[in-house]
């Protein structure tokens, strides 16, 4: 088949894993990312691109829409597969559904969180009514989808890339880690609750957690967060790798309960029926419910 590929190619785990896998099964695959319609460097151009990232507006973006239907055009294109594109225009997919292409959608993000505000995802919400199958990362999106037209809605869970996620043999020299961004959902709270029982913890992704309100009670354990084979290395490394999902993101589960899994490092997560589902409790992975519960397991 004859794939085009539009979206975000800024980290491994997005678009690019699509494009792997979709030529792994064989399949032409040409892309557009979006990534390369942002402004060159310096102070301006830093400040378009603020402008286009956020509010989605912006002269390239003429262009970056344009280029998906002529090169949709120019592969023939079996179908055009969207990866978080909130600067798409209705009226792109209008012109590809009229030259006959299946569009399809897939966003990891809930569009529908308010977050960081409802306009950031209007051009996303006015396609989804337009394209032939919208994938969710989460069932509860489902009806999200359905209550702004869209239709042959489908969840997608997430996933790990088997080339970057795997067990190495090293030695496990990391009690007890969490390697994440912050979320002001109380997960500052937990952390407070291991470091106040002498538990051995470190948070990775340091600049994130300095907007924690308890950061000063846990200032000492925050290090610098790691990225691609630091991150992997870390998790081997660990005893104990700890899950907090989001609660903007309405998340029951989310991808690192599967890149930690492919390293055979313990998994230690919030818990939720979904990944109890797939990892049953003390056998596959454990689980915490509340703070008294981290520590409790963690020791």
């Amino acid at each position: 088949m004859k794939i085009l590929l539009v979206g975000s190619f800024e980290h491994p785990m997005y678009a690019p894993a699509f494009e792997s896998g979709f030529k792994a099964l064989g399949n032409e695959v040409v892309t557009v990312k979006y990534d390369d319609y942002l402004y060159g460097s310096g102070t301006i151009n830093a400040l378009l691109t603020r402008v286009q990232n956020r509010i989605h507006i912006g002269y390239r973006l003429s262009a970056y829409n344009n280029d998906i239907i002529k090169k949709a055009e120019a592969l023939k294109a079996d179908f055009v597969f969207l990866y978080r594109c909130y600067c798409i225009w209705p009226s792109t997919v209008k012109k590809l559904k009229k030259k006959g292409f299946f569009v399809f959608t897939y966003n990891n993000d809930d569009p529908f969180s308010g977050t960081p505000n409802l306009g950031f995802y209007r051009n996303f919400h006015r396609i989804l009514r337009l394209t032939d199958v919208n994938y969710v990362y989460r069932k509860k999106n489902i009806a999200d989808y359905e209550s702004v037209g869209a239709k042959n809605i489908k969840v997608l869970l997430p996933y790990y890339i088997e080339k970057n996620n795997f067990r190495e043999d090293c030695e496990d020299t990391i009690p007890v880690a969490f390697l994440g961004h912050f979320e002001n959902d109380g997960r500052d709270k937990y952390i407070k609750a291991l470091v106040d029982a002498n538990i051995p913890v470190t948070v990775f992704n340091g600049s994130e957690w300095e907007n924690a309100p308890l950061y000063e009670d846990i200032k000492a354990c925050v290090k610098p967060g790691k990225r691609g084979k630091e991150y992997n290395h870390t998790i081997n490394e660990c005893l104990i790798t700890i899950v907090f999902l989001s609660k903007l993101n309405s998340d029951t589960y989310t991808r690192r309960c599967f890149e930690i899994p492919a390293t055979q490092t313990l998994m230690l997560s919030e818990y939720t029926d979904d990944l109890n589902e797939m990892y049953p409790s003390d056998e596959c992975a454990v689980y915490f419910r509340n703070e008294d519960e981290i520590v409790k397991k963690c020791k």
